[in-house]
């Protein structure tokens, strides 16, 4: 063999060798390595009312957005269930009781608030984007969700059930490179009120209930401007196989076939037309009255 292509397959072999040592560091890094942490994300001083008013407030706010994926069909205690299996991995939705070892027990009203805006957890490390954040709730709902994370009721029974999230590696790439909290912003919008129905119906959509984190073209969303997410409202993203969510749209492909009233039902009572039961993770709103829900639809109706 010619001397030189003998040197340069020896120079090429060397240079393929150390991209494969790099590349396999890289994944025992990304396996085994430990997850990064947040210590710098502000936990505020916070303090909660427990009045009825905002107790009762906090519960609805926890059965719209936490009780569904959270509790246990079984017990009916908010321990976590299993969530799901997709490339990212496998996981159970956190036990968010009062345990302190297992649940959210332990958690100050601070913390709680730090988790529920940014996605730090209590010991500094970040949640999987499977659990929403809310960067755009009012002060007002937020501070009722802390409240009633801290109380004594039933949906919030101690439970020692301990709940995982195996990631893949992609899955732990993402969490270690990709993923990152989300910052506090300067202020917070107030609630509005129904008697601007579309800027009611846009904050249960962007900012309450958070419809278009499942009802977009993919689960990658803009939290902090949702309507600025690519494919917003659109549907499309998937949590099985073949059965991505539905388009909710109404001035384009969006609801066919829906009347308002029709629209109200089905949201309140977890059915569509047909009266069959939506498929999981899309639930029944039985909290929202009519008029809330037909807020909804009337923003939908200015989406293009």
């Amino acid at each position: 063999m010619n001397p030189l292509v003998k040197k340069i397959l020896k120079i090429l072999g060397m240079v393929l060798g150390g991209i494969a040592v790099v590349i396999v560091a890289l994944v025992l890094f990304v396996q085994f390595g430990p997850a990064p942490t947040y210590e710098a994300v502000e936990v505020p001083a916070l303090t909660v009312s427990s009045s009825p008013e905002i107790m009762a407030r906090g519960k609805r706010l926890v059965q719209m957005n936490c009780y569904g994926c959270h509790s246990n069909p079984e017990s009916g205690v908010m321990e976590g269930q299993f969530f799901g299996e997709n490339p990212l991995g496998s996981a159970f939705t956190a036990n968010i009781t009062r345990d302190r070892e297992h649940g959210a027990g332990a958690y100050t009203p601070g913390e709680m608030y730090r988790l529920l805006r940014t996605g730090v957890k209590r010991d500094h490390s970040l949640i999987v984007p499977f659990m929403p954040k809310f960067a755009n709730m009012s002060e007002e709902d937020i501070n009722a969700i802390v409240a009633f994370m801290q109380s004594d009721d039933p949906m919030l029974a101690p439970s020692s059930t301990e709940r995982s999230v195996n990631l893949s590696v992609l899955g732990k790439a993402l969490m270690k490179f990709a993923w990152k909290p989300l910052e506090y912003p300067a202020s917070y919008a107030s609630n509005p009120t129904l008697e601007d129905p579309v800027e009611y119906g846009r904050y249960l959509v962007t900012s309450q209930v958070l419809c278009f984190g499942c009802h977009s073209a993919s689960h990658e969303v803009n939290l902090e401007h949702p309507e600025q997410t690519e494919g917003y409202l659109a549907g499309g993203a998937e949590f099985e196989e073949g059965l991505p969510s539905p388009s909710l749209r109404i001035a384009e492909d969006g609801l066919p076939g829906y009347t308002q009233e029709e629209f109200i039902h089905s949201v309140r009572n977890g059915v569509n037309r047909a009266g069959k039961p939506f498929t999981p993770p899309m639930h029944g709103y039985p909290q929202l009255d009519s008029a809330e829900v037909a807020a909804i639809w009337a923003y939908l109706g200015t989406v293009k």
